[in-house]
């Protein structure tokens, strides 16, 4: 079951990419700073892929157990329908 905190994850991983790109505009060799550009994009894209895939799993989560509602709740009404035809069928069979 997914928690706040596998989303919380991806974007604590998502800033830590954003602040590696914003310092990596301080650094003078361009051969550093290219590296510097590049680890940054797969931080940042790391950290995205990680939030979205966890938000994606919560709503996922979230319309199974809607769903499972649903079918409750139905199943519940059957069972209520069912009752009160028998307490009908009772009291007119002792009449």
């Amino acid at each position: 079951m997914p928690t706040p905190m596998d989303a919380m994850l991806g974007l604590v991983t998502l800033a830590v990419g954003l602040l590696i790109l914003v310092t990596s505009f301080l650094i003078v060799d361009s051969k550093k700073r290219l590296v510097s550009y590049v680890l940054s994009g797969l931080v940042v894209l790391l950290g995205g892929y990680y939030y979205v895939s966890s938000e994606v799993r919560v709503f996922q989560m979230r319309s199974r157990i809607a769903s499972i509602q649903r079918q409750q709740q139905v199943n519940l009404e059957e069972i209520q329908k069912r009752l009160r035809e028998t307490k009908q069928g009772e009291s007119e069979g002792k009449k």
